[in-house]
């Protein structure tokens, strides 16, 4: 029976540490918030972890055929991942760039710490503001979720959601199993597929050695934005380099 009273005690003290904080925040000046340590690497920080991580990597093993249970991680080409961090750096100290694009950068997730961008073994894109953030007409909540051959980005507001899919494992289809043939429509320039999906458009490609998919969805089924497949498009085409790292058998 001292469950309840302890229970009863412990909710008191909490109710009159909250009126004590409460005070002293009243008595005490408003000191600005610390800003969370959530930004992504810095391009020249990125190049050097995947440098570093390149030099430390072991040698690959030998190339084998995926299984349904068992994919493969396929190789990636690291040194054009670096020649293109170089390019973003370049770009976003050009001030005729900046003039043109001032958010020449990719947004920024809330929910993981700067060092977390590194977990993946693969190049981490993701999208600039001013394709998602600057059109969802609300402030997105922007969410990354690493793993270390894969990792899944998420914005939602304003009544879409953009994510961004990307992994290095080769899976195989089940024996026998009937594969599904999308509608797809004609890749354009950049090698990309678009899917038309129940709710919005699938951007499928390939880079770096990665495979990757830019989603796009609306929560009206007849909003203008998902009725083609142009807005899905310009968010593939802002995508940059934000984090990733070589892991072990990277050496190259």
């Amino acid at each position: 029976m001292a469950r309840p009273f302890l229970t009863s005690l412990a909710c008191a003290g909490a109710a009159l540490a909250a009126v004590a904080a409460s005070a002293a925040a009243q008595t005490q000046p408003t000191r600005p918030q610390p800003r969370p340590e959530t930004l992504q690497i810095q391009p020249d920080t990125l190049r050097q972890v995947i440098q570093d991580r390149l030099t430390q990597a072991e040698p690959a093993q030998p190339r084998r055929d995926p299984t349904p249970s068992d994919p493969v991680v396929a190789p990636v080409n690291w040194t054009e991942a670096v020649t293109d961090v170089r390019r973003q750096q370049a770009a976003a100290q050009d001030t005729r760039v900046a003039a043109v694009t001032p958010q020449a950068a990719a947004v920024r997730p809330t929910n993981i710490r700067a060092q977390d961008m590194a977990t993946p073994s693969l190049p981490v894109l993701l999208p600039q503001p001013q394709t998602t953030i600057a059109q969802m007409g609300a402030a997105p909540q922007v969410l990354l979720f690493p793993r270390e051959h894969f990792y899944t980005a998420s914005m939602s507001g304003g009544g879409y959601l953009v994510e961004v899919f990307g992994t290095r494992l080769v899976h195989a289809p089940p024996a026998g199993a009937m594969q599904r043939t999308p509608r797809l429509m004609a890749a354009d320039p950049d090698r990309y597929l678009a899917v038309r999906t129940e709710g919005g458009w699938d951007i499928n490609f390939t880079r770096y050695g990665a495979a990757y998919t830019v989603t796009l969805e609306c929560d009206n089924p007849e909003d203008a934005r998902c009725a083609t497949d142009t807005w899905a498009r310009e968010i593939a085409r802002s995508l940059l380099i934000a984090g990733g790292a070589p892991g072990p058998g990277d050496a190259q």
